[in-house]
Order: structure tokens, then C-alpha cells, then sequence
């Protein structure tokens, strides 16, 4: 795991209380295609910090990320 993949993971857990309830197993998997997912995203970018892109990642598909 490298520093994005970490941040990725601890910012999904603060924003997404559902994604806490997960099996491990669950988590490991959703955590892995939403990471892939926001690699391949516009908002995967060099014009903000990493932590922001992230973030707005998650609150463009807050909705999908309920769900899971």
C-alpha cells in the first residue's frame, strides 16, 4: 500500500459510516474498485492537492458510496 491508497482508505472511512459496518472482506473489495475507480476519474488531477481530489471524489458520488 502506498501513501495515496492509505489516504484514500482513511478519508472513506471518515466520510462514509456505512463503509465502517463492512465485513473486512467487504471493505478490502469496495475499498479496491472505488480506489481504481477514482485513479480513472476526472477528478484524479494535478490542479489540487491529493487530499482535496479525493474528497471530491467522494462527495460527487456521496450517493453511490452509500451504497456500495
Amino acid at each position: 500500500m502506498n501513501y495515496s491508497q492509505f489516504l484514500f482508505s482513511q478519508l472513506l472511512r471518515e466520510t462514509n459510516s456505512y463503509y465502517n459496518e463492512l465485513p473486512y472482506d467487504e471493505m478490502f473489495s469496495n475499498y479496491i474498485g472505488l480506489y481504481n475507480e477514482f485513479t480513472k476519474s476526472k477528478f484524479n488531477c494535478e490542479e489540487e492537492t491529493e487530499y482535496q481530489c479525493i474528497l471530491n471524489f467522494f462527495n460527487h458520488n456521496k450517493v453511490e458510496l452509500l451504497k456500495f
